[in-house]
C-alpha cells in the first residue's frame, strides 16, 4: 500500500504538467494603453512551403483560434469592442502560426510518453492600427500530452494565456485611459 502514494502523485504531477502552456515575450508592453476597439487579424500561417495539407492546422482550427482570441479579448475588459469586421479599430491583433503538430489522441492514450502529442506556436502581436507600432507581442506555444484531453483545446489555452498575460501588464499601470 505504501506504493499507492507515489505512482498517485506521478500521475497527478503529470496531469498536472501536460498541456502547460509556456510563452515568451516578445516585445514587452511598455505604456498603458488608451480606450478603443479591437480587431483580430486573419490568422497567418508561416509553416514551411512544403509541409502537406493534412500536417498543416485545418480551417476549423485557425477559425477556432480567431474565435477563441476574440473572445478571451473581449473577457480582459481592455478594449471597447473586439469586432472581426471593425476596420476602424484602434488596435489590431496579427496571429501568425510557427509551428504545428497535429497530434493523435489515440496515441496519448495507447503509448503516451510523448507519442501523438499534439503541439502548437503562435506568434502575437496587438499593434496601434495608425502608426503600425507593436504594443506587445509574444510567442506562445501549447502541447497537448494527457491523453484525456483533446488537441483542439490548446487554440483556447494560447489565447487565454495571450488575453492574461496582456491583462496582467495593462494592470501595472493602472486605469486604461
Amino acid at each position: 500500500m505504501k506504493k499507492a502514494k507515489p505512482v498517485a502523485l506521478a500521475i497527478a504531477t503529470l496531469m498536472l504538467v501536460s498541456g502547460c502552456a509556456t510563452y515568451r515575450v516578445t516585445h514587452e508592453l511598455e505604456r498603458t494603453i488608451q480606450r478603443g476597439s479591437c480587431k483580430v487579424a486573419p490568422i497567418a500561417d508561416a509553416l514551411p512551403a512544403d509541409l502537406d495539407d493534412e500536417d498543416r492546422p485545418r480551417v476549423s482550427e485557425i477559425s477556432n483560434l480567431l474565435t477563441s482570441l476574440e473572445e478571451e479579448l473581449r473577457g480582459t475588459g481592455i478594449f471597447t469592442s473586439v469586432e472581426p469586421f471593425d476596420d476602424s479599430s484602434r488596435y489590431m491583433l496579427n496571429a501568425t502560426i510557427l509551428t504545428f503538430k497535429r497530434g493523435s489522441g489515440a496515441m496519448r492514450f495507447l503509448i503516451g510518453f510523448g507519442a501523438g502529442n499534439a503541439k502548437v506556436t503562435v506568434d502575437l502581436k496587438l499593434t496601434e492600427r495608425e502608426s503600425g507600432d507593436v504594443i506587445f507581442a509574444g510567442n506562445f506555444s501549447q502541447e497537448i500530452s494527457n491523453w484525456t484531453e483533446e488537441g483542439h483545446k490548446m487554440y483556447g489555452k494560447i489565447a487565454s494565456d495571450f488575453a492574461n498575460a496582456l491583462k496582467t501588464r495593462v494592470g501595472k499601470f493602472g486605469d486604461l485611459k
